[in-house]
């Protein structure tokens, strides 16, 4: 079965109201938890392809559906150092992927366990 639901806002049991947009666009689009140390294993996934270690510390996540523009807010941590988008020439957010870097905050960069991100924005 099939079905549509069409609404303009949304009100809890209070009577406190949002426009539905406001819920829409305010869910995550993807998001990942994975293991980048030996095991590479991906935990919990929405919206993601792939996960690739390509040296330590650094890992692609690539996206099943595209985002509209690379624009989008990617917060993302893990269990024990710093986590951050990479960018440069040749990284940084596009619409089908994101380059992250794991570092220990003094140049030193790592591969850890327990890696997260949730990702922001609309999809193409």
């Amino acid at each position: 079965m099939t079905g549509k639901l069409t609404v303009g806002t949304i009100q809890d049991t209070d009577g406190n109201t949002v426009t539905s947009t406001y819920v829409t666009n305010g869910v995550a689009k993807s998001y990942v938890h994975f293991d980048q140390d030996t095991s590479g294993v991906v935990r919990g996934s929405l919206n993601v392809s792939s996960v690739t270690d390509t040296t330590a510390g650094e890992f692609i996540v690539t996206y099943t559906s595209n985002f509209s523009d690379g624009y989008y807010s990617a917060p993302a941590c893990n269990a024990l150092k710093h986590m951050q988008i990479r960018y440069g020439s040749g990284y940084g957010p596009t619409t089908s992927k994101i380059d992250f870097l794991a570092s220990d905050g003094a140049n030193t960069n790592y591969d850890y366990y327990h890696n997260c991100a949730a990702i922001f924005g609309d999809l193409a």
